[in-house]
């Protein structure tokens, strides 16, 4: 039950480019390294969970502003790219079924470093895993 994708993407490079502010930022899949912060969001590498249990490596941006409300995903492929949560191709990047990454619980997120989940109401404090 799940794949486990962080195997075939450790240090794979994703840059994204944040065309509304002009920068652009490289994340590396399994890095523990501080993202970046852009207009009240820090994007940061991640660890991701689909109801499936298939294991991932991503994104994700959370507001520090307001108690680390999620705001996007991203997550790293096995074939090289990314896949936006919320794009039209979301779940067929992903080859996955809705039910495959949503299923009863939705997908579960945990982010590094660990110091920034301090304040974020959304994740287990012991082991920084959302959906608490």
């Amino acid at each position: 039950m799940g794949e486990n994708w962080m195997i075939k993407t450790k240090g794979n490079r994703l840059n994204v480019t944040f065309d509304d502010v002009g920068t652009s930022h490289t994340f590396v899949a399994g890095s523990k390294a501080m993202g970046i912060e852009l207009e009240g969001l820090t994007w940061l590498n991640a660890e991701i969970e689909f109801g499936d249990k298939t294991k991932a490596y991503g994104v994700v941006a959370i507001s520090r502003e307001d108690g680390g409300e999620h705001w996007a995903t991203l997550v790293h492929l096995p074939n090289g790219g990314m896949a936006e949560q919320g794009s039209d191709d979301f779940l067929e990047k992903l080859g996955k079924t809705k039910d495959q990454v949503y299923g009863v619980r939705g997908y579960r997120y945990r982010y590094f470093p660990e110091y920034i989940r301090e304040r974020d109401h959304h994740v287990d404090t012991e082991t920084g895993w959302s959906g608490r």
